[in-house]
């Protein structure tokens, strides 16, 4: 099976300081990628397989009383700019009893200033559209030490009766047709151990939602409009 295409990619390394554990890029850019993404029903991710290495055969006996090893430099890195557009995420997922399937279209991600210096934020700008014609834009600043996100999602068009493989058997009903508005603003921070997700300013609508009964003439319910303002 495929797993990916990649028709144009360009990297500028600035700076690449191998005894000072550092590197600096200018700019990565992708144009083009198409991308088969699958989750295995073991529940890992089919890329895995490209960086995974065999476990070394012991072959002696660990060497008692060694000194403990020396902590290093960290490794410190930052990129200016990271872009990727006019991109394809084929995503398929086989954990479900019946498998979830989806096509991403004109996917753009565009990063600037990443590093992993602690507390240093990058701008993260990321947007695609489905098969279906469902959209999401993202705006927002990540920052990796230690992780803190924050940002605002917007989609448009949701069908939230094509994740029915993910709630199947949860309910009898079946979701035949609606459609999500939604705008949200959120921040991920990571604590130690804890991760702490919080919303705000969530703005939602549901639109012409039709539950039905399977066997029955008539849908159980029939919504033309559910929102909610600034939860």
């Amino acid at each position: 099976k495929p797993l990916l295409t990649l028709p144009s990619l360009e990297l500028d390394v600035d700076a690449f300081e191998v005894f000072s554990r550092r590197a600096v890029l200018r700019f990565v850019k992708v144009q083009g990628l198409d991308l088969h993404l699958t989750r295995l029903r073991n529940g890992r991710l089919n890329l895995t397989s490209l960086v995974e290495t065999p476990a070394p055969v012991e072959t002696r006996a660990p060497a008692k009383n060694t000194e403990p090893k020396k902590e290093s430099t960290p490794f410190t890195y930052s990129v200016n700019e990271i872009l990727l557009e006019s991109s394809t995420l084929h995503f398929l997922d086989q954990t479900l009893e019946r498998p979830y399937q989806t096509t991403l279209n004109n996917v753009r991600i565009n990063v600037k200033n990443l590093t992993n210096e602690p507390e240093k934020k990058a701008e993260l700008a990321l947007s695609f559209e489905s098969k279906a014609k469902e959209r999401a834009n993202h705006v927002g600043t990540v920052q990796l030490t230690p992780l803190l996100v924050d940002g605002k999602v917007e989609l448009e068009g949701l069908r939230p009766g094509a994740f029915e493989p993910y709630f199947q058997g949860a309910t009898a009903a079946q979701i035949k047709d609606g459609y999500l508005d939604l705008s949200t603003h959120y921040t991920v921070a990571r604590n130690g151990q804890a991760t702490d997700v919080r919303f705000s300013d969530v703005n939602a609508a549901l639109r012409n939602l039709r539950l039905e009964l399977p066997g029955e003439a008539e849908p159980l319910w029939r919504i033309p409009l559910l929102a909610i303002k600034d939860g």
